[in-house]
């Protein structure tokens, strides 16, 4: 029998994180779907991608006619670095509406992100785990 590698922890805790916020995501009208580390099933025509695709962490699709409604980038503690503003860029290009997920306590530094590269999305969410371990997802302000 095959082995699989162990995803190292901070792709599986993205990964997590992805399916998540995409099971919070509550437009009744919009397909949603994700992109992981280890699987990429809804890939975003991409002109500026050498292979023609992107692989946006969440996209949503409109139900009733499959147009492209949006895409999600969803960052973590590791993932929010200063690089990772240039997906962003793409990503705000794929679809009518970009929406980005950070830590609720690295909103600061997102904000300085995407002023720094001109990036205005649709939505900019923070997430949190409370000391209950409930998870909590809000429109920052």
């Amino acid at each position: 029998m095959g082995e699989t590698a162990a995803q190292p922890p901070a792709e599986a805790e993205h990964d997590i994180l992805v399916a998540m916020i995409a099971g919070r995501i509550g437009i009744p009208t919009w397909k949603i779907a994700t992109n992981g580390a280890q699987v990429r099933a809804a890939p975003v025509p991409c002109p500026v991608s050498p292979t023609g695709q992107a692989y946006p962490d969440i996209v949503a699709h409109e139900k009733f006619t499959g147009r492209l409604a949006a895409v999600g980038e969803v960052e973590t503690a590791a993932t929010l670095v200063p690089e990772q503003a240039e997906t962003w860029a793409v990503s705000a290009r794929l679809a009518t509406r970009f929406f980005l997920y950070v830590p609720e306590e690295l909103e600061a530094e997102a904000r300085r992100m995407l002023v720094a590269r001109r990036i205005r999305p649709s939505g900019l969410f923070l997430y949190r785990h409370t000391e209950r371990n409930s998870f909590i997802v809000r429109r920052a302000k």
